[in-house]
């Protein structure tokens, strides 16, 4: 009550003074009442067209709104006075906020020449220097912060972003074992996912992308990070859990979604270490058939599909006596002979297959000319060779 009485003799003493409306709208922003306190502000600056605060509080409360309106607000404030530290700091701090690093830097490095910087001052220093990209610079400047989370992980990305992994891995360690929980993001944990996996520490990767992904389930494609992580580990069912849940997340996936299950099932139907017993290993391989029969299904024109559910097929048939993958074979010729040149090596996996089948039939002169055809690919090629003298050999 003693404030709106003052506030109104003041405004009353003098009718063309800025301070009284600067004070008001001070008091408006404060409770949260924006429009209000830019009418206020707007009056300040109308009846002193050079009152800094009033230009530089317009601009805090229009950057989201008429954002080139509140930079010119800002630049008007600090031609003005050219040495208004908080005008520069304003300026750093709404730029910064809009994503304008260069810009912000040149502004805090003019607030910088004023000032006695404090600790707190190189950290927003190093922050904008990050995200403008200038590494070492941005380090230099957060050595002269103070040591917390925020810090510690602008040096950790710093050094990610540089490439420097075998320097940002223990920063990463350190930060993700020390933080408080609570602080930690999405980014922490996926830029040391995906260290972990390039020091090929696959199951620690797999599982610091399972905690990003809880942080942000938005972010589906770290799904499939996940499975690539435990199917390099070698981890087949967690990886194949992964792998369905991504196309799930994701109706509209890719020919690379579908392979990377199938795979994901080749791969526990072909590892004996994996996966010991021989009955579930045959169970993955059918898994496997499957999935890259529907690849091939979907996509009937690539060769991939065919190929790849030829060779599940060839797996659970490790003596090619059955001949299971025979007529995937044959199918998938055709397509593969389109273009010769860039399919070579699968062009002659279908002769040496269909040289080997026709061979335990006891049916030589197909088995030969399938390994004709080999040679014909690959003149040096010793089993070929071998093949075709041993059954010369029983024709004579």
């Amino acid at each position: 009550t003693q404030y709106q009485s003052y506030l109104a003799r003041a405004k009353k003493a003098d009718k063309k003074s800025a301070l009284p409306f600067i004070s008001e709208g001070n008091q408006l922003m404060a409770q949260g009442n924006n429009n209000e306190a830019a009418v206020r502000f707007e009056n300040a600056v109308y009846f002193d067209p050079n009152s800094k605060i009033a230009l530089v509080k317009l601009a805090q409360l229009y950057v989201g709104t008429r954002r080139q309106m509140a930079f010119d607000y800002l630049d008007k404030a600090t031609t003005i006075d050219p040495n208004y530290e908080y005008g520069w700091k304003t300026q750093a701090d709404l730029r910064r906020e809009v994503g304008f690093y260069p810009e912000a830097k040149a502004a805090f490095e003019n607030y910088l020449k004023l000032v006695k910087p404090t600790p707190e001052d190189q950290q927003i220093y190093g922050q904008i220097l990050y995200f403008a990209e200038e590494y070492d610079a941005a380090l230099s400047a957060l050595d002269k912060a103070p040591a917390n989370t925020v810090t510690n992980r602008l040096k950790m990305y710093s050094k990610y972003d540089q490439g420097k992994f075998d320097e940002a891995l223990p920063l990463a360690q350190a930060l993700i074992n020390t933080a408080p929980k609570a602080d930690l993001i999405y980014q922490d944990y996926a830029y040391y996912a995906d260290m972990l996996n390039k020091t090929r520490d696959y199951t620690n990767s797999a599982r610091y992308f399972e905690q990003a992904y809880l942080l942000d389930t938005t972010r589906t494609g770290t799904i499939t990070d996940i499975a690539r992580a435990y199917d390099r580990a070698k981890d087949y069912p967690k990886a194949i859990e992964y792998y369905i849940r991504a196309m799930e997340v994701n109706p509209e996936h890719t020919m690379a979604d579908i392979y990377s299950l199938g795979a994901a099932y080749y791969s526990a139907g072909t590892d004996t270490t994996a996966t010991p017993a021989a009955l579930q290993r045959t169970e993955y391989l059918k898994k496997a058939a499957e999935t890259f029969g529907e690849m091939a299904t979907i996509f009937p024109d690539h060769y991939l599909g065919l190929l790849s559910q030829a060779r599940a097929n060839s797996a659970m048939d490790p003596e090619t006596t059955a001949g299971l993958a025979k007529p995937l074979y044959e199918k998938v010729l055709p397509i593969l002979m389109q273009t010769p040149d860039e399919r070579k090596n699968e062009i002659m996996e279908v002769y040496q297959y269909m040289g080997i089948y026709h061979l335990k039939k006891d049916q030589y002169p197909q088995s030969r000319t399938y390994w004709v055809k080999v040679l014909e690919l690959d003149p040096a090629n010793a089993i070929a060779k071998q093949v075709i003298a041993s059954i010369d050999s029983v024709k004579r």
